[in-house]
């Protein structure tokens, strides 16, 4: 599936993941709205980033 508009959140969430865990973040919206598919995007975006050694 292709994202439109969505490198905003995507990046937003990967430095979530990037920082210190000290919160609780939660992904919402209505139904329908794609947020598994931004979380399954996310998440592949964030393997490849790491495989490739773009975070230290």
């Amino acid at each position: 599936m292709k994202f439109f508009n969505r490198e905003k959140e995507i990046n937003k969430i990967l430095s979530i993941i990037e920082g210190e865990p000290n919160l609780i973040y939660f992904i919402y919206g209505s139904l329908n709205s794609g947020k598994f598919n931004l979380t399954e995007e996310t998440q592949f975006i964030y393997s490849i980033v790491v495989t490739d050694g773009l975070f230290s």
